[in-house]
């Protein structure tokens, strides 16, 4: 699992610690190893958000992509779990660009 430090606490917070950065490169790697293996969008997508959240230590991620039917985002594939309502509310969500907070 990749390292998080807290770098406003660094004499330089632009300095890279070491194992932080060993942890994310091996993240790297894991994902483009599970989009070696895919053999469609949608695996390579479902594929590298799991690689992600588990490398990472999320309890969930999601992926969004545009639809050129309406040209708004919507909810493509998820990862783990965020509790029912909020999938309820994630799976009926849509977003265009220039509408609401999430569009600017």
């Amino acid at each position: 699992m990749p390292v998080r430090r807290d770098r406003a606490n660094r004499a330089d917070p632009t300095a890279v610690d070491p194992n932080e950065q060993e942890a994310n490169l091996a993240a790297v790697g894991a994902v483009l190893s599970t989009l070696e293996r895919a053999h469609t969008s949608a695996d390579a997508a479902a594929g590298a958000l799991e690689t992600v959240r588990s490398a990472f230590g999320w309890a969930y991620g999601s992926f969004w992509q545009v639809d050129p039917a309406d040209n708004a985002l919507h909810f493509a594939v998820e990862s783990g779990n965020a509790g029912d309502d909020f999938r309820r509310v994630t799976l009926d969500a849509s977003f265009k660009e220039g509408v609401g907070l999430s569009g600017r």
